[in-house]
C-alpha cells in the first residue's frame, strides 16, 4: 500500500510565495493578524487528525470559519471574508501555481486520492472552502483529486466524519473485486466491502463500488488489446496475464487492480477473455 504524503510546505510558504497583483490584498497577506489566523487554522487542522477517533460517532471538528479584520496602517482596517479568501486560492492555483505543483504532484504522480484513477487534474479541499475559508491556502487541507470525487464530496463532506487521505489507507483498499466475468460488453466486475469499513458512508456516497468496477474495463481492456496484437493470447495467456501485472497502472498500489488480474488468471475466465480480444480485433 503506498500512502500519499502530505506536501512538505506550510501556509506560510505559501504566503511567501503568492504573486498577488491586488496591493490591497498584498498587503492583507503581509500583515500580522493575517498569519496569524491562517496559522492558527493549521494548527487546528493538524491536530484534529492528530488527535481524533475514527470510532467517535460525533468528532469535534473544527470550528467554521468566520471573517475576520486586519490591521494595514493608518488605522485602516479590512475585513477578510469568504470571498476573499477563495480569491487567494486562485491565486495559487493561477499564477503561483508553478511554485507549488511539484508539492502536489511529486514526479507528476497524478492519482486520484479517493478513488485512484490516473490523471486525477482538480485539487480538493478536504475541509471545505465554502465553511472552512480560512483553510483554503492551508496546504494539508489540500490533495490532488479527479473531477468526480472533487465535486461529489462537496455534497457531503460536512455531514459525516472527515476522511483524510493523507497517511492514511486509501478508501480503495476498502473495497476487493468479488467476482469477474467476461461477455460482450466487455470486463464486468463486481466489487464488496470489507469489513469492517470505517469509511463507508464515503465509499457509497462517492460510488466507488461501481466507478472501481469501471475503473478496471477502462483500464484493463486496452492493455488486452494491445497485448493481443502482438501475442496470441490463447497460446500465450499466462505471459498475457504477467505483463499486466507488471504494467504501470496496476503497479501504482491499486489493489482493486491486482484483485481484478487474479481473478482473470483462471481457466474459467480464460475462454472469455479469447472471446473478449476477438471482439476488440474485429471492432
Amino acid at each position: 500500500m503506498m500512502k500519499i504524503l502530505p506536501p512538505k510546505i506550510t501556509v506560510e510558504d505559501v504566503i511567501e510565495n503568492l504573486y498577488i497583483s491586488n496591493v490591497e490584498n498584498k498587503k492583507i497577506i503581509e500583515t500580522n493578524g493575517f498569519k496569524r489566523v491562517v496559522k492558527k487554522s493549521e494548527r487546528e487542522l493538524n491536530d484534529f487528525f492528530c488527535q481524533r477517533d475514527l470510532s467517535s460517532k460525533n468528532p469535534l471538528y473544527p470550528k467554521k470559519s468566520k471573517p475576520f479584520s486586519v490591521a494595514l496602517g493608518n488605522k485602516k482596517r479590512v475585513t477578510v471574508k469568504k470571498d476573499k479568501m477563495h480569491t487567494l486560492y486562485n491565486r495559487l492555483r493561477g499564477g503561483a501555481w508553478g511554485n507549488f505543483k511539484k508539492y502536489f504532484y511529486p514526479l507528476h504522480e497524478s492519482k486520484c486520492a479517493y478513488c485512484g484513477v490516473l490523471h486525477a487534474g482538480t485539487l480538493d479541499h478536504i475541509f471545505p472552502k465554502e465553511t472552512y475559508y480560512t483553510f483554503s491556502i492551508i496546504p494539508s487541507n489540500l490533495v490532488r483529486s479527479c473531477s468526480y470525487c472533487n465535486g461529489k464530496k462537496n455534497t457531503f463532506v460536512s455531514e459525516i466524519m472527515v476522511y483524510y487521505p493523507y497517511n492514511e489507507k486509501p478508501l480503495y483498499d476498502f473495497l476487493q473485486v468479488k467476482n469477474l466475468k467476461v461477455d460482450n460488453s466487455g470486463l464486468n466486475t463486481e466489487m464488496e466491502k470489507i469489513s469492517p469499513a470505517v469509511y463507508e458512508d464515503y465509499i457509497n456516497k462517492l460510488s466507488l463500488k461501481d466507478r472501481l468496477a469501471d475503473i478496471i474495463a477502462e483500464e484493463i481492456t486496452p492493455l488486452i488489446a494491445s497485448f493481443s496484437k502482438i501475442y496470441d493470447i490463447n497460446s500465450d495467456y499466462e505471459l498475457f496475464i504477467e505483463e499486466l501485472k507488471h504494467h504501470k497502472s496496476v503497479t501504482l498500489s491499486r489493489k482493486y487492480l491486482e484483485d481484478a488480474l487474479d481473478k482473470l488468471d483462471t481457466d474459467d475466465l480464460k475462454a472469455g477473455i479469447v472471446d473478449l480480444v476477438f471482439e476488440l480485433l474485429n471492432q
